[in-house]
C-alpha cells in the first residue's frame, strides 16, 4: 500500500539521517533502500513510497514508525472504507494489465514474458575506447570473454572490460548484473560502485551452463541510479506487472553440448 509522505515528513527523515552522519549511499545501503528512493524522498520528487520503504528507513535513523504513520494524510487513507481500498486496488491491477501486457497474454497466461522485447531497452554498445566515444555516450562494452561452445554443467570462468565517461560533479551508482537465461532469476553481481571521470574497469564472474544442450544466451544488465535489474526478463520481475522497466544490456549466446 502506497503512504503518503508530506515534506514535513521528509524533512524529518532528512533531518535525521544527517544527524546520524549518514550520506544517502550509506543510507541505502543499511536500509536496503535504492539511492533513487531516497534521493525522491529528500527531494520530495514522489508523494507516496511504499509501507516497507518507510519502516526500513524509520528502522535504520532509530525514528519510530508508528509515530511517522500517525500524520493526517496517513490517517485519512486508513480511514476509507475497505471496499473502497480493495475497489482502487483492482482498478490499478486491471490498468497494469492493458498498459503493460503484450498482445500474447491473451492467448498464454502461463507465459512469462521477454519484458526487454517490449520496453526500450538499449543495447550497450561495443567497441574501443575513443574520444569520439566520449562525445555520445556514458558507458561502452569493451569485450566479454566469454566460452561459446561448452559441456552441460559446465562452469565458465568470464572476464568483462568496460569504460565509462562521467563529467565532473556526476557520481552515479552503477549496477552491472548477469542473468542466464536458464536460471533467470538468479542475479550475478559484477559490480556495484560509483564511478566518476574517466576510466576503465575489468571484473571477472562464473556462469555454470545447464543441463540441456542447445543455444542459449546470457544478459549483462549495466543499470545506474536506480537498483539492479532482478530477472534476466526485465525488471521488476514479471509478477509485477504494474510497472515493467529494464535497463542498456548486453547478450551473449553460448552453445552448450554433451
Amino acid at each position: 500500500m502506497g503512504i503518503r509522505v508530506d515534506s514535513k515528513t521528509s524533512q524529518g527523515l532528512l533531518k535525521a539521517r544527517l544527524k546520524k552522519n549518514l550520506t544517502q549511499l550509506e543510507l541505502s545501503n543499511l536500509a536496503k533502500v535504492s539511492l533513487r528512493t531516497i534521493q525522491d524522498l529528500e527531494n520530495n520528487r514522489k508523494d507516496s513510497f511504499s509501507e516497507s520503504t518507510l519502516i526500513c528507513l524509520c528502522r535504520s535513523l532509530d525514528l519510530d514508525y508508528n509515530k511517522l504513520s500517525k500524520s493526517e494524510e496517513i490517517k485519512n487513507w486508513q480511514k476509507l472504507p475497505k471496499q473502497s481500498i480493495l475497489i482502487i486496488i483492482f482498478i490499478i491491477f486491471l490498468n497494469g494489465l492493458f498498459l503493460f501486457y503484450p498482445k500474447e497474454f491473451s492467448r498464454n497466461k502461463n507465459l512469462r514474458f521477454d519484458w526487454i522485447k517490449y520496453l526500450k531497452a538499449k543495447e550497450l554498445i561495443v567497441e574501443p575506447y575513443t574520444i569520439k566515444w566520449r562525445e555520445s555516450n556514458e558507458q561502452v562494452i569493451n569485450y566479454i570473454n566469454l566460452k561459446q561452445l561448452a559441456k552441460v554443467n559446465e562452469t565458465l570462468n568470464c572476464e568483462i572490460k568496460w569504460s565509462y565517461h562521467y563529467e565532473k560533479g556526476s557520481t552515479p551508482e552503477i549496477f552491472l548484473s548477469a542473468f542466464s537465461e536458464w536460471e533467470p532469476d538468479k542475479e550475478i553481481r559484477i559490480f556495484h560502485g560509483i564511478l566518476s571521470g574517466d576510466s576503465s574497469l575489468v571484473r571477472n564472474f562464473k556462469i555454470i551452463c545447464p543441463s540441456k544442450v542447445g543455444i542459449h544466451s546470457i544478459r549483462i544488465f549495466y543499470s545506474t541510479s536506480f537498483e539492479p535489474m532482478n530477472s534476466y526478463y526485465g525488471h521488476p520481475a514479471p509478477g509485477q506487472v504494474s510497472s515493467p522497466a529494464t535497463a542498456h544490456y548486453r547478450e551473449v549466446g553460448i552453445e552448450v553440448v554433451k
